[in-house]
């Protein structure tokens, strides 16, 4: 099971390298914003921010850290599923205590950084045999 994962998760860097590669796809020449819709509070941008930092902070680790810190198959697979939503949940109550209004958009923000970082983790990682 978790070398499926891993397949899936090195497949969709894969896919999303491709995409990102075709420039005329991911922004196109004749894009001009129009300038009659409001532009938003930029949580969206924020959040794909978040998720390159995880990224960047995952790969960086493979560096300091190349090997796997669960060697279990199963705990491996629990903690790329429940790490994301835990750290997102600890980001929204520590804004929350900081009495910071809107800390869902935290919650949101911590959960795409820890993503990044567990994807690139579980996929990259060495894992003892």
């Amino acid at each position: 099971m978790e070398e499926l994962l891993i397949a899936l998760v090195q497949g969709l860097f894969q896919i999303v390298g491709e995409i990102l590669s075709n420039t005329d796809w991911f922004w196109p020449t004749d894009f001009a914003p129009s300038s009659g819709q409001p532009s938003g509070d930029g949580t969206a941008f924020i959040g794909f921010v978040y998720l390159i930092m995880g990224l960047a902070v995952g790969w960086a680790s493979l560096h300091v850290w190349p090997d796997a810190i669960l060697h279990k198959s199963l705990f491996r697979i629990l903690a790329f599923l429940v790490s994301p939503p835990i750290s997102g949940g600890a980001g929204q109550q520590t804004v929350r205590l900081c009495s910071v209004e809107k800390s869902r958009r935290y919650f949101w923000w911590t959960f795409f950084f820890s993503l990044g970082l567990c994807l690139v983790r579980f996929g990259y990682c060495h894992r003892p045999i």
